[in-house]
């Protein structure tokens, strides 16, 4: 399942995706459009996969926060077949996980608010958004908040946007962070609980 021109076919060969993709799609590199750019989203999805795989383990379950068009999902069925999707009310990303069949569940990440959501073997943030402006107090609820949704021996993987990591790791390391990437953070159960 990690052919990613296999993949990107049959997305692209989902009934209605050409014209949700012509309706929306105008070319814009930092709207919710460009994510229309299927094979190259899908390669991201694929290499977020590859580098998870020693994480990975038989029957686990995966929160992805901020899932966008689901593209994670979709590259994850190869490893599992429970992947909760979760971001905010979106009426792109609506129509296009209704299209692919993905179930998503609908939730703000925001400050001191708790996480709806059950028990996971991974959970998984990619180009976050929703820490604009977050300090070391509204990290360390959210890391307490998610570490409570952890499967024993489970992690977190945190992928963030414009350098934002740098304070974060400051923040986060009484709760054992260790960079995995560039931009890459992984928490695990026992460092979170430690």
């Amino acid at each position: 399942m990690r052919d990613i021109e296999t993949i990107t076919a049959a997305i692209e060969a989902t009934p209605g995706w050409a014209e949700a993709k012509a309706k929306h799609f105008v070319g814009s590199k930092r709207g919710p459009d460009k994510y229309f750019r299927t094979r190259a989203w899908v390669e991201v999805a694929v290499r977020r996969w590859m580098a998870l795989e020693p994480l990975v383990t038989p029957n686990f379950k995966v929160l992805d926060i901020g899932a966008g068009f689901g593209y994670f999902a979709i590259v994850g069925k190869a490893y599992t077949d429970h992947i909760d999707l979760v971001d905010v009310p979106h009426p792109i990303y609506d129509e296009v996980t209704r299209l692919l069949e993905l179930p998503k569940y609908e939730q703000e990440v925001r400050a001191f608010t708790p996480f709806v959501g059950g028990r996971y073997d991974l959970i998984t943030a990619h180009r976050m958004v929703f820490d604009k402006g977050w300090g070391q107090d509204e990290w360390q609820y959210f890391l307490r908040d998610v570490r409570d949704m952890l499967n024993e021996g489970g992690s977190v993987v945190l992928g963030f946007n414009n350098r934002r990591d740098k304070r974060f790791m400051k923040w986060a390391e009484p709760f054992g962070a260790l960079r995995i990437s560039e931009h890459d953070v992984l928490l695990t159960y026992e460092a979170l609980n430690g």
